[in-house]
């Protein structure tokens, strides 16, 4: 009686006689040889149960109690342990980072301090000689904008760290 086989290579179906079961045969698609495997078994007839199979169960079936797995003690601590490790870690990491950031602050608020500093200076010279210059008119303006610049960047910082005042 024919069956159907698949080929091991290229997945082709192919039918085969019961006859050629464990022997060597070429693929008709591919042409690779393959050994033909055993014939598969006619389904087993399922039974139906019977009234008297039904009978002698018994009465009340209590559904199946089912194991308790209990995890490891020493699991949980050491998920713990490593939790507070990383935390501590980036906490440190983040108060390391904040004071950096505020020594840059800090050196550029100087550096703010003393651009209105040489801007009064500049400004105060400029005024004192009254004359007429159309240089000392545009350093007049330089230094008031430098001025500006400045103070608004001074201003900005001192906002982010009111306790500096």
């Amino acid at each position: 009686m024919p069956f159907v086989v698949c080929c091991g290579h290229c997945r082709q179906p192919l039918t085969v006689h019961e006859s050629q079961a464990g022997q060597v045969v070429g693929c008709l698609y591919c042409r690779v040889p393959f050994v033909v495997p055993p014939p598969p078994q006619p389904p087993v007839p399922v039974i139906a149960p019977t009234a008297d199979a039904w009978a002698s169960l018994p009465e009340s079936t209590e559904p199946p109690k089912y194991k308790q797995i209990k995890t490891p003690s020493r699991i949980i601590p050491a998920f713990v342990v490593i939790f507070l490790l990383i935390g501590i870690g980036v906490y440190l990491y983040y108060q390391q980072e904040s004071k950096k950031r505020d020594q840059r602050d800090k050196a550029a608020l100087r550096r703010m301090e003393e651009v209105i500093d040489e801007s009064d200076k500049l400004i105060a010279e400029l005024e004192r000689s009254r004359g007429f210059n159309p240089k000392w008119m545009e350093l007049s303006w330089e230094a008031a904008r430098n001025k500006g610049l400045a103070f608004a960047e001074r201003e900005r910082i001192l906002n982010q760290h009111p306790d500096w005042r």
